[in-house]
This record gives structure tokens, C-alpha cells and sequence, in this order.
């Protein structure tokens, strides 16, 4: 059903790459950004004001390794799947954009243990299913959630988090749908 509502860019060049072998930055501008899967520790990770990382189909942002930033300003999005899957240990997300994610928003998974989430102001994430999933069908420890935006699904929770140590402080809006 959302599937439908999304405007898919012609094809996105892929998000300019910098830093260096021990901290790799990606930096996804109006102009450069195509889908993002990459498995290096350390990396960070900008979306810049006015990009859009888009997919009608599959994810569009898969994160894998360890001690991940990403800093979204902009407009990460899937027609049918997750719109950002991490799976390593200590992801942090800081989302000032819109994540709308077709299945969900945010899907963590496998050992990603201590992943943080800033959620702004202005930030949004949407989702048919789960906006904000923390599991792997066991327990993933330490997740932190601040939200100050919007974190909304149409058909389930807005956040589902399972394991010890999470703690979720909310000063924005969290709706669900089940």
C-alpha cells in the first residue's frame, strides 16, 4: 500500500566516499546517492538536507559493521522492506530526516548490541509494520532511544525492543497501530 505512494528518483549516483581505512565516511548529497550496504567498522555515514536514498523495492541502507554512525537529514526509504537494517555492535543513528520504511523502519539484527537512536525534533520515522525493531527473534542488550520527532506505524508498534538494559525516553509522539 505505501508502495504507491513513493517517488522513486531516476538513477542515484552512489554517496560519495572519503575519510580513511580506519574511519570511512559516506556522504549522500541531493545529487550523489544511491542505496548504501557497506560492512566496514567505523564508518559514518551523512545524508545530507534535500537527499534521497529511495528504493520502490528491497533496502535501501544496510549497515554491518561495528561502531556505525548515521546522520540523517534527509529521506531514506523502501517501497517493501526495511528502510535501515544494522547488524553490527554500537550503531548510532541520529535522524533529523524521514525513514519510511515499507515493512520497517528501523530493523536491527544478529549482534547489534548497544545501538542508540536520536530521533529530533523534525525527525520521522514511519512504518507498516514496526517502526523501530530491536531483535533477532532473541535479545539484543543496551538500546537507547530519545525521540523528539515522530516515530509512527500504521500496523504495528512504534517501537518493539527486546533485551536488557534498553531504555526509551520520549519527549515527541509514538503511535501504533496493533
Amino acid at each position: 500500500m505505501l508502495a504507491a505512494l513513493y517517488n522513486v528518483p531516476a538513477m542515484a549516483a552512489t554517496c560519495i566516499p572519503g575519510g580513511t581505512s580506519d574511519s570511512p565516511t559516506l556522504i549522500c548529497t541531493p545529487t550523489d546517492s544511491g542505496s548504501i550496504n557497506d560492512n566496514r567498522d567505523n564508518l559514518s555515514v551523512t545524508v545530507e538536507s534535500g537527499a534521497q536514498i529511495v528504493r520502490a523495492t528491497g533496502r535501501p541502507v544496510q549497515l554491518e559493521g561495528s561502531n556505525q554512525t548515521l546522520n540523517n537529514q534527509g529521506l531514506i526509504e523502501s517501497g517493501d522492506d526495511d528502510a535501515i537494517r544494522g547488524k553490527g555492535v554500537n550503531l548510532t543513528i541520529d535522524n533529523s530526516g524521514t525513514i519510511r520504511g515499507g515493512d520497517r523502519g528501523i530493523r536491527l539484527q544478529d549482534d547489534a548490541d548497544n545501538f542508540t537512536l536520536i530521533n529530533r525534533e523534525t525527525g520521522k520515522i514511519f512504518a507498516e509494520n514496526q517502526a523501530v525493531r530491536l531483535d533477532n527473534d532473541a535479545e539484543l542488550e543496551n538500546a537507547h532511544i530519545t525521540n523528539y520527532g515522530l516515530i509512527q506505524s500504521t500496523d504495528g508498534r512504534a517501537i518493539q525492543s527486546r533485551g536488557p538494559g534498553g531504555t526509551v525516553i520520549n519527549y515527541g509522539t509514538l503511535l501504533g497501530g496493533e
